[in-house]
């Protein structure tokens, strides 16, 4: 798997069409940020307050961020729905985005929670055997999103660990590359995400395009064995 080439390809395909990928992440950075701030501005107010009330306002705010968090992620999440469509039939169909929050946020939570859980019981043992298990299942919010939600969170956590099955070192080091951006986005305070996030969402899409392509050995090696199978009957 060429890490390079998908990336070179990621930048000529949002080329000319930033505004059109780039506008619906700035929406929801925008209400993430000033909605934290909201929360913030009281929780930082409070900190040194230990009356009964202020507790209660620490608590308020620590729910309030957790929420919006939880909402912005699950909007990233749907957003994979978009950038799939958009590399598949190169349109901005923003629907995409509604469709795959509408009636799904539950599976991306239980997905999300499922996942945790796997990797920290396989942590107990090692790290690096939890670190495996948890890059197994990378393509899990593409996959579910291709059924049309129609695939379960099981199925579709064992066909994230077949179509990863030996590209798992070479998906660390794709997600790794971006690293050097991610703390360039930080030190913008995240509005460098605007632009980042469409890029790196439609890398990891082309990623999983161009996985779902590879033959794999063991389905190759079940046709060959239909194949006899015919041959001799």
């Amino acid at each position: 798997m060429n890490r390079k080439e998908i990336k070179k390809e990621a930048k000529e395909k949002i080329k000319g069409n930033k505004f059109s990928l780039f506008w619906p992440v700035f929406i929801i950075i925008m209400i993430e940020l000033f909605s934290i701030i909201i929360f913030m501005v009281p929780y930082i107010y409070s900190i040194n307050d230990k009356t009964t009330t202020y507790d209660n306002v620490k608590a308020a705010c620590i729910f309030g961020i957790v929420l919006v968090s939880t909402i912005a992620l699950i909007f990233y999440i749907s957003y994979n729905k978009f950038i799939l469509d958009f590399i598949r039939n190169d349109r901005f169909d923003y629907e995409k985005i509604i469709e795959g929050i509408k009636g799904n946020a539950f599976r991306f939570l239980s997905a999300i929670i499922l996942i945790i859980i796997i990797t920290v019981c396989s942590s107990l043992l090692l790290i690096v055997p939890g670190i495996i298990v948890f890059l197994g299942y990378q393509m899990i919010f593409f996959i579910l999103i291709d059924s049309d939600y129609e695939l379960g969170i099981i199925k579709s956590l064992k066909e994230s660990r077949r179509l990863l099955k030996k590209y798992r070192l070479n998906y660390l080091m794709f997600k790794l590359s971006f690293i050097g951006w991610r703390l360039l986005s930080i030190l913008t305070l995240g509005i460098l995400n605007i632009w980042l996030i469409p890029y790196i969402k439609t890398s990891y899409a082309l990623y999983y395009e161009k996985l779902k392509k590879i033959p794999r050995e063991e389905e190759n090696t079940n046709n060959d064995k239909d194949s006899k199978i015919v041959t001799k009957s």
